[in-house]
């Protein structure tokens, strides 16, 4: 559980499918294939998973994400850790925890 602070992050399967359906909804309702929307813009559902994110209580999520039309690519963090040393708020950072890799996805939410 990487951030285990924020209040949007779903519980269970049901939420986050939920959660997922309705992003997908509300980016339809203002694209030109909602001819109400008068947009000339189109849309692809993308989503970026962290392996370790990938599986979640024997769930395969991107599988429930591409089954929702995403296009799913796992992908580790960004950022390495040797890369956030030479800025000093990262650099802050990282010395307040005992194992840097913990706080690593932090620095990929930004």
């Amino acid at each position: 559980n990487f951030f285990p602070y924020s209040p949007n992050q779903p519980k269970d399967d049901e939420s986050f499918r939920d959660f997922a359906v309705m992003l997908r909804a509300m980016i339809h309702a203002q694209s030109y294939q909602n001819l109400s929307s008068e947009s000339r813009y189109d849309y692809k559902m993308h989503a970026i998973i962290h392996p370790q994110a990938k599986n979640c209580a024997g769930t395969d999520r991107s599988v429930v994400l591409q089954n929702l039309g995403y296009h799913v690519s796992v992908q580790s963090s960004p950022v390495g850790i040797h890369q956030l040393q030479h800025f000093d708020a990262a650099a802050e950072i990282l010395r307040d925890v005992n194992d840097a890799s913990d706080r690593l996805p932090d620095f990929a939410r930004l």
